[in-house]
């Protein structure tokens, strides 16, 4: 009953606290002891008992009971002190990742599966055969099986059509008490960094490419873009979308010759393994 109370009293001192003292810096939390090194935008972090004083030195002197919980939050578990935060001051939440432990192979491993594969940790299917694709190949790229690829290619020989599908963890990072347009921005930058990586890698692979589109990707609710090249006879596609804590990658390759057919086969894929993994 007095718990009960505490908190009803907290409640109704909540309106005078201008601002979230857990989103006041705008900074991300990783379960260590302490606030993680700030990123290029971000206020200085400083640990979470520094920042405990911080708050409540800026309250006014009549929310005694304001003052007297956080000094008690510094004492307590961290997990206890973000509940009772974001209880108390309705501050938005975001937990981006809960992934386990995972490390890169030395040595992609390629996975003899005989049906349709599941990543289980995205929910994504990718079966043997669809639409007209055939599963060529699955790899798995780390210890714990999160980043994978699925390789598809078409059964006629007049428009090959190779497409490799790309499923891995973002970022691993927990954000508390972060307004939704910093965790948006922030992914956004994830985006252009990962997309860029990956122009690379084709750059690398045909020094002779030459861009002909970049654009967002506006059909899909994820964050995606978009790149056209094209290379001697054909045309390489790369699409990077990040659906949190996913990135998705795709990668096409087709002549130039059937170009029109290729981009409908592949339509026509996509949304044969959207209905696999939704079924």
């Amino acid at each position: 009953m007095l718990r009960a109370t505490a908190l009803s009293r907290l409640r109704r001192h909540r309106p005078s606290i201008r601002r979230c003292p857990f989103g006041v810096r705008t900074e991300y939390y990783t379960g260590r002891p302490g606030w993680t090194q700030p990123r290029q935008g971000l206020r200085e972090s400083r640990p979470w008992r520094d920042r405990v004083g911080e708050v409540t030195e800026r309250m006014p002197a009549n929310q005694q009971l304001w003052r007297m919980s956080l000094r008690a939050a510094a004492d307590m578990p961290i997990q206890v002190v973000v509940l009772l935060a974001l209880l108390l001051t309705g501050c938005p939440a975001y937990q981006l990742s809960k992934l386990p432990a995972s490390e890169p192979l030395a040595q992609p491993r390629e996975l003899d599966q005989a049906g349709s594969y599941r990543h289980v940790r995205s929910n994504r299917e990718f079966p043997a055969s669809a639409a007209g694709f055939e599963r060529i190949r699955l790899i798995q790229f780390d210890t714990a099986g999160l980043d994978v690829s699925a390789s598809y290619q078409t059964r006629s020989p007049s428009c090959p059509v190779l497409a490799t599908l790309y499923v891995y963890p973002a970022p691993r990072m927990h954000f508390v008490g972060t307004p939704p347009h910093t965790v948006l921005a922030l992914e956004r930058s994830w985006l252009a960094s990962e997309y860029a990586r990956s122009r690379t890698e084709i750059f690398a692979r045909y020094p002779e490419a030459q861009m002909r589109v970049e654009d967002p990707i506006v059909d899909r609710p994820a964050l995606g873009v978009r790149g056209v090249f094209e290379h001697d006879s054909s045309v390489s596609e790369l699409e990077v979308s990040i659906d949190r804590p996913w990135f998705i990658k795709h990668r096409h390759t087709f002549p130039i010759s059937c170009a029109r057919k290729a981009r409908k086969l592949l339509d026509v894929l996509h949304m044969a393994l959207r209905q696999e993994t939704e079924a």
